[in-house]
């Protein structure tokens, strides 16, 4: 899965986030910082929590903690 940050940059600041429902812990302690025009592939198992962070930026769903800053 990649993800392109067309301008400005994308900042995830140490998010962590689980369902609510169940509990289970998806997404822990996730940072880095995508700077305008760059590409970046998230790679990992089914399961290791890829379309939760693209979900994450699209403002589908929310994080438990932590902030998602975008040209800031």
């Amino acid at each position: 899965m990649c993800f392109e940050a067309a301008v400005g940059r994308i900042k995830f600041n140490n998010i962590l986030f689980s369902y609510l429902s169940s509990g289970k812990l998806i997404v822990e302690k996730i940072s880095f910082t995508v700077k305008g025009g760059k590409t970046i592939i998230l790679v990992g198992q089914s399961g290791s929590g890829k379309t939760i962070v693209l979900n994450l930026l699209q403002h589908f769903i929310n994080p438990n903690k932590g902030n998602i800053k975008i040209n800031s």
